[in-house]
């Protein structure tokens, strides 16, 4: 306990502790003796908060290790969490071993383990490894919390990207357009607001090559690229009044992929199936949660679609050999499948 109280004092100055540690005690104390009701449940939770907060600022607390690693520096390199992403907890640096004992994406020289017995910590360079015999399953709990909210903040950013970049080119979209000058721009515009860096093309920037489907086409026509397809060449594929336009277009920051279509038309027959299409949409993803199987997803929103019909008639057809999927660090189509 003394090396947890150690490692945390770390990260505030004597004077601010003073104040804290002042400020919490008579939170507690007023708290328990008011007889208001109303009072007593402010002051208690203003302690609460107070706590929680010193235990995100150090989760090692009270857990019976110290992962410290005293000199590290922000501009050092962060070693990586589960051999993939970069993972770091404030001054805390970690990295997991495999079944040798080696890391495949980092050179490490040293490595030791802190004993909550000796409670030694570690000399500046040296690296806590994940693997110590001593680790407990909170404080693992508390690095995957820290790394599931580095994943959230990643996957925002993207997904605030995407949203300006289709607000910007959703109106752009009108009969007679080229689908190659449009896909050009629409990347572009990724780039730019993602902050696309070429020395660094795989932090940030566009997740795949922009899908732009006709009609018919379904899913995965990209005119930038011709060889994979027989279509004509891209600068003879135009949009016109009377078809229907699906935009595919990714965006990542780290590895977090956002994946978000949106269909257009000018004919006002294909109104409904837009229409159908996207209230099947907000039924999958009212209809997800968690211990919800999959294939009642699937099913409910193929029975949104299956309802649907055209003005003239014609109904809305599911097309069953493409799923809804889940997204991997860096992998568009990874885990789960949804089919419908």
């Amino acid at each position: 306990m003394v090396v947890s109280i150690a490692t945390i004092l770390h990260f505030f100055s004597p004077t601010t502790w003073v104040f804290l540690i002042i400020t919490a005690s008579l939170t507690w104390y007023f708290g328990v003796r008011s007889t208001t009701y109303a009072l007593k449940g402010i002051l208690l939770e203003l302690n609460v908060r107070f706590w929680r907060a010193v235990l995100a600022r150090c989760p090692s607390l009270g857990l019976g290790l110290a992962r410290k690693v005293k000199a590290a520096q922000p501009s050092e390199t962060v070693l990586g969490f589960n051999l993939v992403e970069a993972k770091s907890i404030g001054r805390v640096r970690l990295v997991d071993n495999d079944a040798e004992g080696k890391n495949d994406d980092h050179k490490v020289t040293k490595r030791r383990a802190v004993h909550h017995a000796g409670g030694n910590l570690a000399e500046p360079g040296e690296i806590i490894t994940r693997n110590d015999s001593k680790a407990t399953d909170s404080c693992e709990g508390a690095v995957s919390t820290v790394a599931a909210m580095a994943t959230l903040k990643a996957a925002r950013a993207a997904a605030r990207i995407h949203r300006t970049v289709r607000h910007e080119m959703e109106p752009k979209i009108k009969p007679g357009m080229r689908l190659d000058t449009f896909v050009d721009e629409l990347e572009s515009k990724v780039n730019l607001h993602a902050k696309f860096d070429p020395k660094r093309p795989l932090e940030r920037g566009w997740g795949f090559p922009t899908g732009v489907c006709l009609n018919e086409v379904a899913a995965h026509f990209t005119p930038n690229n011709p060889a994979f397809s027989t279509a004509p060449p891209p600068q003879s594929i135009i949009y016109t009044a009377n078809d229907v336009l699906k935009v595919d277009f990714g965006v990542h920051v780290d590895g977090h992929i956002i994946d978000c279509a949106f269909s257009v038309t000018h004919n006002p027959l294909l109104v409904p199936l837009l229409e159908t299409v996207k209230e099947a949409t907000y039924t999958g993803i009212r209809t997800a949660g968690v211990d919800v199987r999959v294939c009642d997803v699937g099913a409910a929103v193929s029975e949104v679609m299956n309802s649907g019909e055209l003005e003239d008639g014609s109904p809305v057809k599911v097309i069953y050999n493409l799923c809804g999927h889940s997204i991997g660090n860096y992998k568009i189509h990874d885990g789960q499948a949804i089919p419908l």
